[in-house]
């Protein structure tokens, strides 16, 4: 594995840009994010936004005006209304 690329941390636009080169695509679903999260910088509420390879789910919170970001894979996701 290649550590090097998270040395340090992109800004968001690189890192989605790394990751759509990947073969990672939005995914959009119905529904608002998890939690209205405040970005710490500025309060603005972060966005939501899912990318899957068909494999593999991220998610990320960034916030449009700062270009913060957070993100993980997403495991065990359901989606739809069911219980």
């Amino acid at each position: 594995m290649d550590v090097e690329e998270y040395r340090t941390k992109p800004s968001w636009e690189a890192y989605e840009a790394t990751l759509l080169s990947k073969g990672f695509m939005p995914r959009f679903e119905a529904g608002e994010s998890p939690l209205p999260i405040t970005c710490c910088r500025c309060g603005t509420t972060s966005v939501y936004v899912v990318l899957t390879d068909g494999t593999t789910t991220l998610g990320f919170l960034i916030c449009p005006p700062c270009g913060e970001w957070i993100g993980r894979a997403i495991t065990g996701q359901r989606t739809g209304a069911q219980p």
